[in-house]
């Protein structure tokens, strides 16, 4: 059955690719593993520091990160909104196999995502600043290789944690 078998064997193509596209997506994640460098640094309102910079030694590999933001460093809210974010990203990619362009969201979603009190106006002007926050932070990146039979030296990197926000008024007509 010559038929059946161009068939598998397309199928078998498709696998690979889907397989091979899952593969870069993973790897985008792992480009900006925040979970084992301190990005959300600013411990309290009095928190006045406008940038903070760390350094790692792995080995023969050396890091050193530099966050930056002009009015303050993201913390506890901001890690909410950037899990938030993540999560999204995620959900989308699981459910279209594409990583999106843009993430819709509105301020009462991510409230109720964490649980908190979506009657407080308070509530929803801290997730307009943590978002504000996150666009405006600024992510430098210094990874240098110390192997001395390694190609690669030094890799630059400079980022911002989000690229833009962009607020849409929706109005309903009763």
């Amino acid at each position: 059955n010559k038929g059946g078998e161009m068939e598998n064997q397309e199928i078998k193509k498709e696998e690979k690719k889907e397989k091979k596209d899952l593969n870069l997506s993973e790897y985008a994640f792992n480009l900006i593993d925040f979970t084992k460098y301190p990005i959300f640094v600013r411990s309290s309102k009095k928190d006045k520091r406008k940038e903070y910079t760390y350094h790692i030694q792995e080995k023969e590999i050396e890091i050193t990160m530099t966050i930056s933001n002009p009015s303050r460093l993201p913390g506890l809210e901001e890690k909410r909104v950037w899990i938030w974010i993540m999560k999204k990203f995620a959900d989308y990619l699981k459910e279209t196999g594409e990583i999106p362009k843009s993430i819709p969201y509105t301020s009462y979603e991510i409230l109720s995502f964490w649980g908190k009190n979506i009657k407080s106006g308070k509530k929803y002007l801290n997730i307009w600043k943590a978002l504000d926050t996150l666009s405006k932070t600024f992510i430098k990146l210094v990874i240098k290789n110390n192997n001395p039979t390694s190609q690669i030296k030094e890799v630059k990197d400079q980022f911002n944690l989000i690229y833009r926000i962009k607020q849409t008024e929706i109005n309903e007509e009763t």
